[in-house]
């Protein structure tokens, strides 16, 4: 665990992602599906050296409560390293009528997208009062992994789409 957001660390998520990769890829149904994400802190080290560490930490701690109250039981959320956090979500296909009901590509959208507005709107930060209103923006990453499909997953973040648009910022 890691000590100031109390979220799992790299090392545990990089050993669950493994092993839920390996239990999709066992289950032949294809019913298994799986999201790995990649949130990182827009600009993180301007609120460090514009505001302070303190305050830093404050945020970290709070984004990390967010992702905690947006995602569902048995979904992984943990400190990738610095302003980066890491997700393993999952679902299943629902059965109707006793056959698969197939789950729709963007499924993983549902949750992110919750955790990306409760990040922007959330009441934990006064946005009309605080000096740090409007500072804390993430960018996410997130790639759906389909049981059927090729197998590969990359967990190489610089690899990853989101990468491509922080350089753009």
């Amino acid at each position: 665990v890691e000590p100031l957001t109390g979220l799992k660390n790299r090392e545990y998520f990089d050993k669950i992602a493994q092993e839920k990769i390996a239990e999709s890829q066992a289950d032949k149904s294809g019913r298994r599906h799986l999201a790995l994400v990649l949130l990182d802190l827009d600009h993180f080290k301007d609120v460090n050296d514009t505001f302070d560490h303190e305050m830093g930490n404050m945020v970290l701690q709070r984004v990390a409560q967010v992702m905690r109250d947006n995602v569902r039981e048995g979904d992984l959320v943990s400190r990738w390293g610095g302003d980066e956090f890491a997700l393993i979500l999952q679902t299943d296909d629902a059965l109707v009528d006793g056959k698969p009901s197939v789950t729709p590509a963007g499924w993983s959208r549902v949750p992110l997208k919750r955790i990306l507005l409760a990040i922007r709107y959330d009441a934990w930060i006064d946005k009309n009062t605080s000096p740090i209103r409007n500072k804390v923006t993430v960018s996410i990453g997130a790639v759906e992994y389909n049981p059927l499909g090729n197998g590969r997953v990359d967990l190489n973040p610089s690899a990853t789409p989101m990468n491509e648009q922080k350089r753009l910022l």
